[in-house]
């Protein structure tokens, strides 16, 4: 009973557990080092938020620097909930 309310709920409210973030999507979509690179971009390398912003915009993705700041943090749609 507890699990259906809860799961009506989130469909309700639109609660992306599932979803990802993105940031998280556009990582999805890329391919095998790509990805690895981008990963290693998000999380290794000390660049900024608002400068790695400014990069994938040079690439063709914009994304705003909150958004990498959630991702980075773990607590965008794609990561809080797992």
């Amino acid at each position: 009973m507890l699990a259906e309310a809860l799961a009506e709920f989130k469909k309700q409210n639109n609660i992306h557990n599932t979803k990802l973030c993105a940031l998280g999507e556009w990582i999805e979509k890329l391919k095998d080092q790509d990805k690895k690179d981008a990963e290693s971009l998000l999380f290794d390398d000390p660049i900024s938020n608002h400068r790695l912003s400014l990069f994938l915009k040079t690439i063709g993705f914009e994304v705003s620097t909150e958004t990498i700041r959630k991702h980075r943090m773990k607590g965008c749609a794609c990561l809080w909930m797992n």
